[in-house]
């Protein structure tokens, strides 16, 4: 049977794509400049090739346009010094309060200013519909928030979005960090994926709950077990909270990213069977309350 030339478009940009990542693994420092170029366009061209692919296969559900508006605009811009802190704290007997801060400088690679808008959504916010937004710190300084943040958003499909156009000078930097708020079940988990092509990210997970061991972190990556295998768990920081730092030290593609599990209930009923066993005092108890697992 005759391959389709869509997929074979599509081949193309991946062989790119993974001659970038595979100079980036080879020496990222000898071969730098040609690693965006080739993991840029790569992306482009096979992006290009399975939209028109999918197309013509008229499937339903897969939402195409995000896919490609991501992959195309991270050959335009790409993020560096990337970092987010999430904490988890018990809110009452029944819910998980996470907080989060999101950080990143983004570089214009283009010949030219160049316009960067922002569609960037938090699902933080999983129960009750509580979540989103605090504040958003622009290049310039100026923090938005209350009138001036509310002006930024919307919601689409259940998601908050932050949605704002911002103009960068060639081959210029801009640094943004957003804090978002959001509430939780006590049996739940919460999924982040990345929008643009990232040099890097890493991830602070801070256990303010009480409850040792209460987070499961599964990594949506193509080097998921090197990323895993440097997984640093803190048993106790400065202010006496566990804390599970995750590097990502290589190139994190759009639509890449983790996810955090977790079940109250079971991790403190094992917290329990284990001080027990070391004759350690048991945390304290905390009611059970019956939740669903989320979907």
């Amino acid at each position: 049977m005759k391959f389709n030339l869509n997929l074979q478009l599509a081949l193309y940009g991946l062989v790119i794509l993974l001659g970038g990542l595979i100079f980036f693994a080879l020496d990222s420092v000898k071969f730098g400049l040609l690693i965006i170029p080739f993991t840029g366009v790569g992306a482009s061209i096979l992006a290009t090739g399975l939209t028109s692919w999918l197309i013509t296969r008229h499937f339903t559900g897969v939402d195409v346009t995000s896919i490609v508006q991501a992959l195309t605009e991270s050959s335009k811009f790409i993020r560096v010094n990337h970092t987010l802190e999430l904490i988890f704290t018990l809110k009452g007997n029944d819910s998980v309060s996470v907080s989060g801060e999101h950080a990143f400088t983004l570089i214009n690679q283009k010949g030219r200013r160049s316009r960067k808008t922002f569609a960037i959504y938090t699902d933080l916010g999983s129960w009750n519909k509580c979540g989103g937004f605090e504040a958003v710190v622009e290049p310039s300084g100026n923090v938005l928030h209350h009138e001036a943040l509310e002006a930024c958003i919307t919601e689409i499909n259940g998601k908050t979005y932050f949605i704002k156009g911002y103009d960068i000078n060639s081959k210029s930097t801009a640094s943004f960090q957003f804090n978002t708020f959001g509430n939780y079940r006590r049996i739940d988990r919460l999924i982040w994926t990345v929008q643009d092509i990232s040099t890097d990210f890493r991830v602070r997970v801070v256990n303010n709950t009480g409850i040792r061991n209460a987070f499961l972190i599964k990594v949506n990556h193509h080097r998921e077990r090197d990323i895993l295998d440097c997984c640093t768990t803190i048993s106790k920081n400065a202010d006496d909270q566990e804390v599970i730092i995750l590097d990502f030290n290589c190139e994190v593609l759009p639509y890449q990213g983790f996810e955090v599990m977790w079940n109250l209930d079971e991790a403190l009923r094992k917290c329990h069977e284990q001080d027990a066993k070391t004759n350690i005092a048991p945390q304290k108890a905390i009611p059970l309350i019956k939740q669903g697992e989320a979907k």
